[in-house]
């Protein structure tokens, strides 16, 4: 069990809290959000033993290059004519382009010339569908892994393998296989169908954002994203025990134009509307550091685009920003799972014996699954 400072044994604190509420959570599945400031309204840990758990060995952050965010930067720029002017002013990495030196440079100039498209035509100024908001939108998250070649980014309401795994244990031949949850997008290993199938992070979208207590956000950002990610974090460290503390996974939320309320509410709370009109995209970690707990932590607040002229591009550089960061944890999983450092150094042959041996046990669970989602009434 992961054992705090104070004595607390968080494994035991979870266990307690899960056993007083009344619907489903996440506390049910041992997952700690580190951002839910009623864990210490209620007791459960003190803010003390709450950051302890936050702090606890975290994974370093990738770095950007230098010569990428140079060029990132160089789009800070104030007006809509001067982001055109530069976009068309040709850059030494175009004259010589290279597919695998340069795939982050044309994909930070392409995302800006959709968007700028966008901004020019004022189509952000009206509200769309989800669907709109994801081909029109958010497609720079999609196009940002496209020279992952060992990853598939999949949308369109796609099922998770690993969400189906963990529904599907202990099912017999007399019993209909369940699916798994359906989220927007799945970034999944790209594989033939007999290879090993491994998740590595997913995302929610919805076309209008609702702040913290909107249905979708409750439901979807506190609930089923984070289950998902956990039976994703589950499939690794049962493949790969040795690196169980070494995996992480991502989630990723987004959401078209804020409510008409929700933008009322925001501006009596914080007096900026500026900074919260337009579109928002939130990132979410897991991992699991010590014990069977998994800690779920989010990003501050959210990323946002805004639609007024001279704050667009900045706005857009701090999306495209924390999309290469995501990128960039995703390809570091995606080498545990290829690198041949499996936990097993020995060289002596003796890990064949290991495939023969008949145990009528299997190996014990490192991690509690999670809980299963009560069957709907109706």
């Amino acid at each position: 069990m992961w054992t705090l400072s104070t004595g607390k044994k968080v494994e035991e604190a979870v266990f307690r809290y899960a056993l007083t509420m009344p619907t489903e959570s996440i506390y049910h599945s041992f997952v700690v959000d580190c951002q839910d400031t009623f864990l210490v309204t209620l007791g459960v840990f003190s803010k003390a033993e709450l950051q302890e758990i936050a702090l606890l060995d975290v994974k370093a952050k990738s770095a950007m290059p230098e010569d990428l965010k140079k060029y990132l930067l160089s789009f800070d720029l104030r007006s809509l004519k001067q982001l055109r002017d530069h976009l068309y002013t040709p850059q030494d990495w175009q004259k010589k382009y290279d597919s695998g030196a340069h795939a982050d440079f044309e994909w930070i100039h392409g995302s800006f010339v959709n968007m700028l498209r966008e901004q020019e035509f004022k189509t952000l100024d009206v509200p769309h569908l989800e669907s709109w908001y994801n081909a029109h939108i958010w497609k720079f998250i999609d196009s940002a892994f496209d020279d992952v070649m060992e990853v598939d980014l999949v949308r369109g309401e796609s099922t998770s393998q690993c969400s189906s795994l963990r529904k599907n244990l202990g099912r017999t031949s007399s019993q209909r296989k369940q699916f798994g949850r359906r989220l927007d997008f799945i970034i999944r290993c790209r594989h033939v169908d007999h290879a090993q199938d491994f998740e590595f992070g997913a995302g929610e979208c919805g076309k209008a954002h609702q702040a913290d207590t909107g249905t979708k956000a409750l439901k979807e950002a506190h609930l089923k994203l984070p289950k998902v990610m956990k039976d994703m974090l589950d499939h690794l460290a049962a493949t790969y025990p040795a690196k169980l503390r070494k995996f992480e996974v991502l989630g990723v939320t987004t959401f078209g134009n804020i409510e008409r309320d929700t933008l009322l509410e925001i501006v009596y709370n914080t007096r900026d509307s500026l900074f919260f009109i337009g579109l928002s995209m939130s990132t979410l970690r897991m991992d699991a550091p010590q014990g069977f707990i998994c800690r779920l932590t989010r990003s501050q607040q959210p990323t946002c685009i805004d639609v007024h002229e001279t704050k667009f591009a900045r706005s857009l550089i701090s999306c495209l920003y924390m999309t290469w960061i995501v990128k960039a944890i995703v390809k570091g999983v995606v080498q545990l799972t290829t690198d041949d450092n499996d936990g097993d150094s020995s060289d002596d042959g003796s890990w064949l014996s290991d495939q023969v041996t008949f145990s009528p046990l299997s190996s014990p669970q490192l991690m509690p699954n999670c809980s299963t989602s009560p069957a709907n009434k109706r």
